[in-house]
């Protein structure tokens, strides 16, 4: 077993910190109200959004996955580099190749169009989990409000 295996988090992990993280936010911010004597020095619900977006691990990991498949979509739409040889047998026989492979055409277009796909897909799940996200906390912050 490796040590990457080791400390893998399971998805199910994650939401339980992503839970705790919301509940830990809004619990701050009650105390924050109560002990403060204007409303306007305590962070807003927008606030506690936008810290718990910018904060949140899992959806900073599905951020760095869109940012690395921008790269991947560069380099599918690209040649690939020559590949050269020099041979030298001494004296005055000195032999040089260089080789390359092209791609049937259009098949650059396809394979850069896939990762761009993939890329989309990223950036839907990324706010779907964004908007999932939200409405727990919608859901906790008003547990405790009203209760």
């Amino acid at each position: 077993m490796t040590a990457y295996s080791t400390f893998k988090r399971s998805p199910k992990n994650i939401s339980y910190y992503a839970r705790g993280f919301i509940f830990i936010l809004i619990l701050s911010q009650a105390f924050l109200s109560t002990s403060t004597a204007s409303a306007a020095e305590s962070p807003s619900f927008n606030d506690m959004a936008e810290l718990l977006i910018n904060k949140n691990q899992e959806l900073e990991s599905l951020r760095r996955e869109i940012h690395g498949l921008s790269y991947k979509a560069v380099r599918e739409g690209a040649l690939e580099p020559a590949a050269g040889e020099l041979e030298y047998t001494g004296g005055s026989d000195i032999m040089i190749s260089v080789s390359r492979m092209f791609p049937y055409p259009g098949k650059l277009k396809l394979k850069k169009g896939i990762v761009n796909r993939e890329i989309n897909v990223k950036n839907l799940n990324f706010e779907q989990r964004k908007a999932e996200l939200l409405a727990e906390m919608k859901k906790l912050y008003f547990k405790i409000f009203t209760a």
